[in-house]
């Protein structure tokens, strides 16, 4: 693999920004018409979203330990989307989608490289996306073993601290067990869409966790004002190792430092 030659070419790329990411996502659009439901109608997050996870790709591409674990849990995380077709019916994720992912990359590529994407250029990128691409279905075939992709959970309580603040309860059908400085992706079905939220409890016997949010954007707004006990959302894989280092060593002093809701 030419690290040298993916890692110029990324940076070409770069420049090109949120035009790369439009181009890509338009493209795959075009080719797999079904995965358009996987997403938002606002797509600026999710395009942000893709250039952070290429980028740390490329940037690591030659630290083979780090790419298998980041491209394991991104295909582990990633079992959560699911597409539509022309009638409505779910399409969960699946392997064909991988590979019209890849198409819409090189085609991305070629059209942002202009004359310097050439046919070895073409072949690095095929091989170092396939190689991400089998990591990542293997990541997610070994979290089918341990966890569901999604987890269903029952909002059993919500109280509104401020006007712009709220604390909220939720019930997963699965216990969802995640660790200390983790955080859990979140959808409410009907905007569509995932933010990341951290539990605001250590793990219960009970299985229930909580959460405090301040409305900021669309999604947190949404939680502060609109959601009411009963109202179901959906919960992903815990992601995140911050305090990992910390669990190698327990005994060291530790400190930290957060921004929160201000509850």
């Amino acid at each position: 693999m030419d690290v040298v030659a993916l890692r110029q070419s990324w940076a070409q790329l770069s420049v090109a920004g949120p035009e790369a990411a439009k181009y890509f996502y338009a493209t795959l659009f075009l080719i797999a018409p079904e995965t358009r439901a996987m997403f938002p109608t606002n797509m600026q997050y999710q395009q942000d979203k893709l250039l952070a996870a290429l980028g740390h790709i490329v940037t690591h591409v030659d630290d083979e330990r780090e790419v298998t674990a980041f491209a394991q849990r991104l295909g582990a995380d990633h079992r959560r989307f699911q597409g539509e077709d022309r009638q409505g019916r779910p399409v969960p994720l699946a392997e064909w989608h991988y590979i019209r992912v890849g198409q819409a990359l090189l085609a991305t590529l070629e059209r942002f490289l202009g004359p310097r994407w050439t046919p070895q250029l073409h072949a690095e990128w095929a091989a170092a996306y396939e190689l991400v691409a089998r990591l990542m279905l293997a990541g997610a075939v070994e979290a089918e073993r341990t966890s569901p992709p999604y987890w269903e959970a029952e909002v059993l309580a919500v109280q509104r601290r401020r006007a712009d603040v709220c604390v909220f309860t939720v019930r997963p059908n699965y216990l969802c067990e995640y660790l200390p400085g983790q955080s859990l992706p979140m959808q409410v079905p009907q905007l569509r869409t995932w933010r990341y939220l951290s539990p605001a409890n250590a793990p219960r016997p009970d299985g229930t966790i909580e959460f405090h949010v301040r409305a900021a954007g669309r999604f947190s707004t949404h939680l502060v004002r609109r959601l009411r006990e009963g109202d179901r959302v959906l919960l992903g894989s815990p992601v995140g190792t911050a305090l990992s280092s910390y669990d190698r060593s327990p005994g060291l002093p530790l400190l930290l430092v957060a921004g929160g809701t201000g509850v």
